[in-house]
């Protein structure tokens, strides 16, 4: 662990969830989308909790499992247990060397989240993006990609040297400022991911300061960055037209380059255990996610899009005779 610690301190290395090196959903045009680990939010609907914490983590999958203990026998750092048939990994101990998961005989166990050099990463982007039309693109994400600090900043500036159009996906959520402020003057776009605007329900849900992101949001609108909102659309939280009002207010008010509104809609197609997972029962039907559309237009935002089930707005419009 003394290498990789090392060169988290140095900047010279990040924690990386994963990438798809022809996005359509991150950004303008197809890109080289990466993820980073970790976020700054505690959203209860959250569908990858191994988004949340930085450092990376190893995954069981307790259906797959068929308990011959080979894992735990081949860690030389005694970092794996089995208390009440589960694996409990202990990360105080765990070195992240690989003997569990390659170990395994049924893919039970697997790492979630790799230290990768800054010049691995650029090599990568290069390489995957030779086929896109200059300039390159791509879109840091994650997660919260600046709760990795310095190291972000450094990959950022990277990838401008080598002439990258960069955006940033964000949810405005971490408090270092300094990390912040020279994130936005760096990238080309963000897009910025909103879940509400009502104090109350930010210090909930949140888990963040609502101080610190007002700070940010007011450092983004006089940077002059254009910006595309990202708003998660939960069942029963953020799904009703009065919230949608709420919103765009305060967009218009405090960030005026506004270039479109991405609708995130809830999908809950996760195996991951929550008492949020009710919402399977609950997804939004076309004509209710269609007229949240039509409210965002009417509120002076031309450009909206959709991911998840709201994708069917699209045949909707056809069977109805709509463009």
């Amino acid at each position: 662990m003394v290498p990789i610690s090392f060169g988290r301190e140095m900047g010279n290395e990040l924690v990386v969830y994963g990438w798809d090196n022809l996005s359509t959903n991150d950004g303008p045009g197809v890109r080289f989308a990466l993820y980073l680990k970790g976020c700054s939010l505690n959203c209860p609907w959250c569908l990858n909790p191994y988004l949340q914490k930085v450092e990376p983590e190893i995954r069981w999958k307790s259906e797959t499992c068929v308990c011959d203990d080979l894992c735990i026998d081949s860690c030389k750092y005694g970092a794996l247990q089995r208390e009440n048939e589960h694996i409990v990994i202990d990360y105080n101990n765990c070195n992240f060397c690989g003997s569990c998961w390659n170990s395994c005989t049924t893919n039970s166990l697997k790492p979630v989240g790799e230290y990768i050099s800054i010049d691995r990463i650029v090599s990568i982007v290069i390489q995957e993006t030779v086929p896109q039309v200059p300039p390159r693109k791509v879109t840091i994400g994650g997660g919260e990609p600046l709760l990795q600090g310095e190291a972000t900043i450094n990959l950022i500036h990277r990838f401008k040297e080598e002439g990258i159009e960069v955006y940033l996906t964000t949810c405005a959520g971490i408090t270092d400022r300094d990390v912040w402020a020279r994130a936005i003057d760096l990238v080309d776009g963000v897009l910025l991911h909103i879940l509400t605007v009502d104090e109350s329900e930010w210090r909930e849900l949140g888990g963040m300061s609502y101080e610190s992101f007002l700070r940010n949001v007011y450092h983004l609108k006089v940077s002059s960055k254009p910006v595309c909102i990202r708003m998660p659309v939960i069942p029963g939280y953020t799904d009703s037209i009065q919230k949608v009002r709420s919103l765009l207010g305060f967009v218009k008010e405090n960030i005026p380059l506004v270039l479109e509104m991405d609708l995130r809609v809830y999908t809950p197609n996760s195996r991951f255990s929550s008492p949020m997972f009710k919402l399977k029962e609950k997804t939004l039907t076309t004509e209710q996610i269609l007229e949240l559309c039509e409210a965002i237009k009417k509120l002076g935002i031309e450009k909206v899009h959709w991911r998840g089930s709201a994708r069917k707005i699209t045949e909707y419009h056809k069977m109805n005779g709509k463009d």
